[in-house]
């Protein structure tokens, strides 16, 4: 699997003007930190009521969780309704349920009304049980859903391929290419006043006594708010012991002829998430899942295979043609932080969405808008709740952290060294009785880090998928050669040296699926 940009699938029709970059010293109301669909509509409300506003991204819009999402446009939380009654109650969960469709409506109002070629469209979503084992569970999801005012329905007919024994139809829900419609949203944004920076990560960050200042390599900011809407907040946060930082896999399939036009998920754990995609004459499915925590998984591509066979028995005329895989952040409760930052008065984050974070992001850009404007409600969903300490996956999550920062330096590294490390790949050695992380490139040079997370110390892990280091403790990921390329860290990983003498050993490695067609005889 070649190296690329996680916005890459959905980049296809895009038009990009050169990047703006921050080269000097702003002074706004608000800046905000984040390209994606919950900076940029920040950006865009905060801009129409008449803020001064300045975005900061570090790559380019739509390079992160947005661009890298399978992009269900759904209401449906993966904490599930059953499961929000029982933690939230009536009155929370339904303000929860409320919230949620205003932000699906947000987003149509804007489609429609600035006519976004984005190709928007609602439709279906169906949660399904494969065998008759899951319709209970359903049947109790459509009942709670029902209760905090969703509309759905069991229904006996999915249409899907395969036989199924039935599912809840959640209507209105919406398909779009995230990409485009995040562009549309940067114009929007600039037309109203909003100055938008791309390739300027930032470095640092501060809350003073009159507001904040956030700096960047070439330029700073200073304004009476911040808003932190990068998936997770840059640097140490007190919400980040109740974050899990996960891995989902995508796979592309093309097939022969178009699949229905809606969304789906299946009751496996981890489950299953499938849509269609109509690209110029090619019909696609987008097939995703095979989760699993960042950073814990030692070989990665296995995973993409997982999808395969699951493709493979679903789809047996089907052809993969792209894949990719993505970074969520799952709450211990199941509900996003959003909000005034704990220990903050100018500081607002956004962060928690799991695996529906594109309203949940178009619903957090409308709470932050609502702080900017001074008006501060108690929601279910406030990123100052932290009352979670004795709660299982709190407990079991902080565990997990310190097992990972302990225990991967008692870990051996197995006598590895760089000698036979294949270009393109890299590992964890030892050099002078020192921990490094490693990495040819694919011209040979060796690239020697420390394997130390900049952001709390944890060591990092290669994942020979995507040719980062990962941060198992709380998701930081670095490019091959140490820069940042999302998570909490603000700095690079250390660098060590630099080895450029010609290597002539193991030949590149490019990790690969099948990708040949998928013929049902390969079962």
């Amino acid at each position: 699997m070649s190296t690329k940009t996680n916005y890459a699938f959905w980049d296809h029709k895009v038009r990009r003007e050169a990047p703006q970059r921050l080269t000097e010293t702003l002074d706004v109301d608000v800046v905000v930190v984040g390209g994606g669909i919950t900076g940029l509509t920040t950006a865009l409300i905060a801009a129409s009521e008449s803020h001064s506003v300045a975005l900061l991204e570090a790559d380019r819009f739509g390079s992160g969780a947005t661009g890298a999402s399978s992009a269900h446009v759904t209401v449906v939380p993966d904490v599930g309704y059953r499961s929000l009654l029982e933690r939230c109650g009536n009155d929370a969960g339904s303000q929860y349920v409320a919230a949620l469709g205003e932000a699906l409506e947000l987003m149509h109002t804007l489609v429609t009304a600035q006519s976004i070629d984005c190709g928007w469209e609602r439709v279906p979503a169906y949660r399904f049980a494969e065998d008759a084992d899951g319709l209970d569970a359903l049947a109790d999801e459509a009942l709670a859903a029902e209760r905090l005012g969703q509309r759905c329905q069991m229904v006996t007919e999915v249409p899907l391929s395969w036989n199924v024994a039935g599912g809840v139809e959640f209507p209105d829900q919406a398909l779009f290419n995230p990409v485009q419609y995040l562009m549309a949203i940067a114009e929007l944004a600039r037309a109203r006043g909003a100055t938008l920076f791309e390739q300027s990560p930032v470095i640092a960050w501060e809350e003073t006594a009159n507001g904040v200042i956030v700096r960047t390599a070439t330029g700073i900011v200073r304004a009476g708010s911040l808003v932190l809407a990068t998936h997770t907040p840059l640097g140490f946060n007190l919400v980040q012991t109740e974050l899990a930082p996960v891995q989902s896999y995508i796979l592309a399939l093309a097939l022969p002829h178009a699949s229905p036009s809606a969304m789906f998920w299946d009751t496996a754990e981890p489950y299953h998430y499938l849509r269609s995609v109509q690209r110029g004459d090619q019909s696609l499915v987008l097939i995703g899942g095979a989760d699993h925590k960042t950073g814990h998984e030692t070989e990665p591509q296995v995973r993409f295979a997982q999808l395969a066979d699951y493709a493979r028995t679903r789809f047996a005329s089907g052809t993969p043609v792209d894949w990719w895989s993505a970074q969520l952040y799952e709450p211990a409760d199941g509900l996003p932080y959003i909000g005034r930052s704990p220990l903050a008065q100018r500081v607002y984050i956004a962060t928690g969405f799991a695996g529906v974070g594109l309203v949940q992001g178009t619903m957090a850009a409308i709470e932050l808008a609502s702080l900017l404007r001074g008006r501060e409600r108690d929601t279910p969903w406030k990123a100052t709740r932290l009352k979670l300490a004795a709660a299982p996956r709190f407990v079991a999550e902080n565990l997990d952290v310190a097992a990972c920062w302990v225990g991967d330096r008692l870990t051996s590294t197995n006598g590895y060294s760089t000698d036979d490390l294949p270009a393109g790949q890299g590992r964890i050695v030892r050099i002078d009785g020192q921990r490094r992380a490693a990495y040819r490139d694919d011209e040979g040079r060796l690239h020697i880090l420390s394997p130390v997370c900049t952001h709390m110390g944890c060591l990092v892990r290669w994942n020979a998928s995507a040719r980062t280091w990962d941060c198992p403790c709380h998701g930081a990921r670095y490019a091959s050669t140490g820069e940042v390329l999302e998570g909490p860290a603000l700095r690079a990983l250390t660098r060590i040296e630099e080895q450029c003498a010609p290597y002539a050993g193991v030949a590149p490695i490019t990790p690969e699926i099948d990708v040949q067609r998928f013929d049902t005889d390969k079962g």
